[in-house]
């Protein structure tokens, strides 16, 4: 990377590198939508045509994707707006929300909450995906409607971009590709570590009879987090943890000692289970974590294994809630305590294993989130 000896001039979107060009969207790639075959016919869906909604990209952590939650058929293909898209196109989600991003692993179909650009001939496909991620507040700033907000295929195809010549794409592509192939490296080694603890859990405690079947309440009491506020945060970096993927924010204390089971309590992600190796701020969750039991990543994997269950006890209807007690009530052999530490002091290395991957993926993402602004923007030059 060089700084050195750059030239600039000055252009509508600011100054950029002197051998650098603004082009509309439509000058470096085909925006094409997608579509929705008729429902009420189940022969749309009974084909091996991978087909993405929005929901595909909501959890989705890598940048090549292959397929969604479900196919189409050549004849729903022809009964929709859906476009075959080659290998290589980029896939912006355009509504609910503005600004998921993934590259067409091979060839793939979308719905209608898609923009998909085509890159053409001397424009890089990788680069594009770093583009569009490096500028996501204003793909969303652009646009507009009263049920919901959508960026049209008229208005994304007029938005300029500063881009460089292909070679320097590339380079720029390789560099932030090298850091996210890091990155998916460890969580695809993660997911396998994490099987393999599943494995044993199953070998050693499933279809083992241990005697009676007790509450999960008789061996240990979870406990509910204590909700926080946006004005009673305070900017820290210890995760607030409530519901779904992601903790909903940042806070400087701590109200759990690591490791952290945290099921969220309420709404769309209702039951959703996941393991902290770090301590948290626990708010809208039950929470099981050292305090309560030396055995965290047992339970971790009790409830993996229950996650039907888990999610069969929501309460309410227009606001799901999963509380502690319903928890305490699922049912479980009362296995022998000298049993699970001897599984606990298997599993301990496993997870800390899985720790430091994650704690390296961190550290390689707020590299990438450093560099990704400055060579987008010229003023950290590729060559």
């Amino acid at each position: 990377m060089k700084n050195n000896q750059t030239k600039y001039k000055e252009t509508e979107i600011g100054l950029i590198p002197e051998n650098w060009d603004v082009l509309k969207v439509e000058d470096f790639a085909e925006v094409v939508g997608g579509g929705t075959p008729p429902t009420k016919d189940p022969e749309n869906f009974s084909g091996d045509i991978p087909w993405l909604t929005p929901r595909d990209l909501s959890t989705y952590q890598g940048r090549f994707i292959s397929k969604g939650e479900r196919n189409i058929s050549e004849r729903g293909l022809k009964n929709s707006g859906a476009k075959l898209l080659p290998a290589k196109s980029v896939l912006l989600t355009s509504r609910a929300p503005v600004g998921y991003l993934a590259i067409a692993a091979d060839k793939i179909t979308t719905n209608q909450g898609f923009q998909s650009l085509l890159p053409k001939k001397q424009f890089d496909s990788l680069f594009l995906f770093y583009l569009l991620k490096n500028d996501v507040d204003r793909l969303q700033s652009f646009a507009s409607g009263s049920t919901f907000q959508e960026l049209s295929g008229g208005v994304l195809r007029r938005m300029i971009f500063a881009l460089p010549p292909l070679l320097e794409q590339q380079k720029i592509a390789e560099i932030l590709g090298a850091l996210d192939d890091k990155i998916e490296l460890n969580r695809k080694m993660n997911k396998t570590l994490e099987q393999i603890a599943k494995t044993i859990y199953q070998k050693m405690f499933l279809n083992v009879n241990q005697g009676s079947l007790v509450g999960l309440g008789e061996k240990i009491t979870i406990r509910k987090g204590k909700n926080i506020t946006k004005d009673t945060v305070q900017a820290g970096n210890v995760p607030v943890v409530a519901g779904g993927l992601n903790p909903s924010c940042y806070h400087d204390t701590a109200n759990t000692t690591a490791p952290v089971v945290t099921v969220s309590a309420s709404g769309a992600n209702a039951g959703f289970i996941r393991l902290y190796q770090d301590d948290v701020w626990a708010s809208d969750c039950s929470y099981i974590d050292k305090t309560v039991t030396p055995y965290v990543y047992f339970y971790y994997l009790f409830l993996l294994e229950n996650t039907e269950n888990v999610s069969g006890l929501q309460r309410g209807s227009a606001q799901p809630h999963v509380y502690p007690k319903d928890l305490m009530e699922l049912k479980m052999f009362n296995f022998d305590e000298k049993l699970i530490q001897k599984f606990e002091e298997i599993v301990i290395p496993i997870f800390e294993f899985i720790s430091n991957n994650t704690k390296q993926v961190e550290t390689l993402s707020q590299i990438r989130d450093f560099l990704l602004p400055r060579v987008m923007s010229g003023k950290l030059r590729v060559r």
